[in-house]
């Protein structure tokens, strides 16, 4: 099981970028990458999401990471709808 969560804070220890995980992606050769939403800005504008190799990333200390609202167990994520059959 990997040490890194879903809105841990992280640092890129490569290129330096810090950010929060909003997504993981695990591809059928075992490489795992996570989608790090860096906080700062390029010409005003949000940085999009860059893809991270987990070795890279090292998480920072919980006391520095904003508060990120996960949803409890029993919540739906947004995800696939299941309706029922007519």
């Amino acid at each position: 099981m990997s040490k890194i969560k879903l809105g841990d804070r992280v640092r890129d220890s490569i290129s330096g970028l810090t950010g929060i995980v909003a997504a993981r992606t695990e591809y059928l050769n075992g490489c795992i990458q996570y989608a790090v939403a860096s906080q700062d800005l390029h010409d005003g504008a949000p940085i999009p999401f860059q893809w991270i190799d987990e070795g890279q990333l090292e998480v920072l200390p919980s006391d520095n990471a904003p508060a990120v609202k996960r949803p409890a167990s029993s919540e739906r994520s947004g995800g696939p709808q299941q309706h029922p059959s007519r």
